[in-house]
């Protein structure tokens, strides 16, 4: 292969690079471009806001914008439709960070509910306090009482060492003052002890700030059994909710971040929570607005919110608890549940039970009533319908009335046309052991008619 010729002295000094600005000069005669261009297909969408809209074709976009002009307006008609009435779902919060209600409660739902309060002297409710004082009266009755020598071992064993008092004690005081931040993690494996509830009582929950309470919540409920997580939200929660509203008529929004962690256990939520307060004599008509809230915004599975409209709807007549197991009836009604068989028959069992009654039933009464009716008029039988005829003919109401029986109505139209037209009827139909004779039977009545 011949030798590669050698440049010479001329070719070198024209390789190498002169002054910048000449070169720069050159480059611009030469019509190079300062600025790479963009390969295409990069950043695709930073063209602008109309960027794309040449792509979409005129006709489209009328449509698409009279599509929205006519849903604004089928929502603008809906929310004037509504009826100032006390809606549970409504919840806002003010500037002290306090929940607040979609529509006051006034004096008239207040008054309906001390009407229909029992005279009775409610038993006085045991907090955790009381719990863990009667455990160690106990122990120490026992341990006095000549206890075998095993069973003072063990209490000597349960007994809890100072130095856990002291940590515990002085988490309790760092808790009366939490804002925000990390907890401690002493505290977070106090589920995971056996005497958890006596090192919960150490730390003094009642002087716990609402945002302690909150992330305490999350911790118990998530780490505890249901029937644990029960006690602490009966004997910890509950009682720091109803304290806060009795004193400040609203809820603190830290106290309604626990109630809707706590749904995390639906059945130790409805148990602990839900039916301990719809069921007490002493509940207030706002304090069923505000947990019923949770309930509507919450998704709790049907089973457990059937549970307890079947125990709510077991309380009718003269053991009614008042208009706030109306709230709380009307609240799960409203979820639209495809609730059981069972559910559907105790309500209208308990709605019967109110015939006899002579007392006037309040407004929220008559509303849970018509929810009911708007919701499950289909599946009622026909029996049932008589029977909330006979209980709307005891309990009347000058506007509700009119508008469940348009209801009970509708109902029975369709249900003459099912018959029609050899479809079984819908509610009851399950329950009919000759299905075939009912089909035979409604139109020969019609022939014979």
């Amino acid at each position: 292969m011949p030798r590669a010729p050698r440049s010479s002295a001329t070719d070198t000094k024209k390789l190498r690079s002169g002054p910048l600005l000449e070169d720069l000069k050159a480059d611009a005669e030469a019509g190079i471009s300062k600025v790479p261009r963009e390969k295409k297909g990069r950043h695709r969408g930073t063209g602008g806001p109309d960027e794309g809209m040449e792509s979409v074709p005129s006709k489209i976009t009328e449509r698409i914008l009279k599509a929205a002009q006519q849903q604004q307006l089928e929502e603008a008609e809906d929310g004037d439709a509504k009826t100032p009435e006390v809606e549970a779902g409504e919840v806002e919060v003010d500037e002290e960070g306090r929940v607040r209600i979609g529509a006051e409660v006034t004096e008239a739902d207040e008054a309906a509910q001390a009407q229909f309060r029992s005279n009775e002297e409610e038993p006085k409710r045991l907090t955790l306090a009381d719990i863990i004082e009667q455990k160690l009266r106990e122990r120490e009755a026992g341990s006095s009482g000549g206890g075998s020598k095993v069973q003072s071992a063990e209490d000597a064993s349960e007994a809890i060492n100072p130095q856990v008092v002291r940590v515990y004690s002085d988490i309790g005081k760092w808790l009366s003052t939490y804002k925000s931040g990390k907890i401690p993690k002493a505290f977070k494996i106090i589920p995971s002890l056996i005497n958890w509830e006596e090192v919960l009582f150490i730390t003094n929950p009642v002087e716990w700030t609402p945002a302690a309470t909150r992330e305490a919540t999350k911790i118990f409920v998530s780490n505890l059994s249901p029937k644990q997580a029960q006690r602490y939200l009966n004997l910890v929660l509950l009682p720091a909710v109803r304290e806060d509203i009795a004193v400040n008529k609203r809820l603190n929004f830290h106290y309604y971040e626990a109630l809707k962690a706590a749904t995390f256990k639906p059945a130790a939520w409805f148990k602990g929570i839900f039916l301990p307060l719809i069921i007490c004599p002493t509940c207030t008509i706002r304090e069923a607005v505000i947990v019923c809230s949770v309930l509507s915004k919450c998704s709790l599975p049907v089973l457990h919110s059937a549970a307890a409209l079947v125990r709510l709807c077991q309380l009718s007549g003269y053991s009614w608890p008042g208009p706030t197991a109306s709230i709380a009836i009307r609240t799960i009604i409203n979820k639209k549940y495809s609730l059981p068989k069972r559910a559907v028959t105790a309500v209208v069992d308990h709605y019967k039970g109110f015939i006899p009654d002579e007392r006037e039933m309040p407004v929220l009464w008559h509303q849970s009533l018509l929810a009911f009716v708007q919701r499950y008029k289909h599946e009622l039988s026909q029996s049932e319908i008589q029977t909330l005829k006979a209980v709307m003919k005891a309990h009347p109401h000058k506007e509700i009335t009119i508008e469940i029986r348009r209801e009970l109505s509708a109902a029975e139209d369709t249900r003459t046309g099912k018959m029609l037209a050899g479809l079984p009827p819908a509610g009851g139909a399950s329950n009919d052991p000759f299905p075939s004779l009912r089909q035979f039977t409604a139109p020969a009545a019609m022939d014979l008619s």
